[in-house]
C-alpha cells in the first residue's frame, strides 16, 4: 500500500516537472 502511494506521488511529481520544463522552454522562446 505504501509503496503504491510512493509510486503515485513520484509519477505526479514527474508530470509536474515535465510541465515546468515545457513552460520554461516557452518562456525562453518568448524572450528571444
Amino acid at each position: 500500500m505504501y509503496g503504491f502511494l510512493k509510486i503515485e506521488i513520484n509519477s505526479i511529481g514527474f508530470k509536474l516537472l515535465q510541465k515546468e520544463k515545457k513552460l520554461h522552454q516557452k518562456q525562453k522562446v518568448k524572450k528571444r
